[in-house]
């Protein structure tokens, strides 16, 4: 199947521009709007259609900022934990805090848990 852009021969009568990028995807845009000074000369119909699809993007984009919130709540509620888990135990942190304080370096200490150093470093 031939895509519209080709199969009819192209959009170039009706004055709009298109591009390919890399990855095969045509790109198609109208031309910019002519400027007389500093005011814009774009068809009105075109500037009430972006406004249009922003202000339905805007409320689209806070009903999921909600429902996000919403669900991280009740999360929270029922103890999910989030961010990344640690590398350590509790009872391995206090016996690396241990280790430093009777003189070990924190490479040594490293080694043995299978951590960086700067991990074992972040302890004190």
């Amino acid at each position: 199947m031939k895509p519209y852009f080709s199969s009819h021969g192209g959009f170039r009568h009706r004055n709009v521009s298109s591009s390919r990028l890399h990855t095969g995807i045509i790109l198609i845009a109208p031309p910019p709007p002519v400027t007389a000074g500093s005011a814009s000369v774009a068809p009105p119909p075109g500037g009430l259609l972006l406004r249009l699809l922003a202000g339905i993007a805007e409320f689209e984009r806070e009903l999921i900022r909600t429902r996000t919130g919403e669900g991280r709540k009740r999360a929270q509620e029922r103890g999910v934990k989030f961010g990344r888990p640690r590398k350590l135990t509790a009872h391995q942190r206090q016996e690396a805090i241990a280790r430093l304080a009777a003189g070990e370096t924190q490479a040594d200490v490293a080694r043995t848990y299978n951590v960086d150093a700067t991990t074992i470093g972040r302890l004190q």
